[in-house]
Order: C-alpha cells, then structure tokens, then sequence
C-alpha cells in the first residue's frame, strides 16, 4: 500500500506548514554551516575540536641569533628535539601564519606557490 500525504482542504493550514517547512529548513542551513570551521584559526582557545592542542611557541632571541635570524621577527618553533634544540621552525609574516596544530602541517613542494595550510 503506497503512502499519501493526507489532503489538507483548509488553504490557511497549508499555508502555515509550508512557513514553518521552510524555517526549518533555514534552521538547519544556519546550524550546519555555523558549526562548521570557517578555517580561521583562533590562538584565544588552545581546544579544538575537543581534543587538547599545544600554544604556539616563539624562538628566544638567543635562538633567533644561533639560526641568523634578526630579533624582531616572530619565529615560531614548530619541533623540537628531546634537549629542547628547535628542528623546524616558521617565519611568521602575520597572524594567519601561526601554526595552531601542528600535526596539519603538510610538505611543501617546490611548485607550489603557497602554503597548503590556507
């Protein structure tokens, strides 16, 4: 037996289940894509997506001077050894540089032009 939608003669009623069909359907567009990451990273909460995730950490000066780097830059160490001796760091040239996760780096090739991390 095949399934019908009751008919509905009170055009007033038909009305109104329409209107709240569409603002249901905007509700769930509205939740769907605002809990969805718009790919901004925020350095204020050190949490995403529920799992806990190391603050960004800059290079001392003195560091700074060992790599020949000038002191004003912001250089962020992404890796260190077990002596704490900085292996991979980052140039950081504005906020959207920093590196939140650090297990989202990808290699980058030579012919790409940009950091994959945008």
């Amino acid at each position: 037996m095949p399934f019908t939608l009751p008919k509905i003669k009170n055009k007033n009623t038909m009305i109104i289940l329409a209107v709240i069909l569409v603002i249901i359907i905007i509700l769930g567009l509205f939740v769907f894509f605002g809990s969805r990451d718009s790919g901004s990273e925020s350095l204020q909460s050190s949490s995403l997506n529920g799992q806990n995730l190391p603050t960004p950490e800059f290079l001392s000066t003195a560091e700074k001077e060992k790599f020949g780097l000038p002191s004003e830059a912001q250089v962020q160490s992404l890796k260190r050894d077990a002596a704490g001796q900085v292996l991979v760091y980052k140039i950081i040239r504005s906020d959207q540089d920093i590196v939140v996760d650090p297990a989202k780096i990808t290699p980058l090739s030579p012919r790409q032009k940009s950091s994959p991390l945008k």
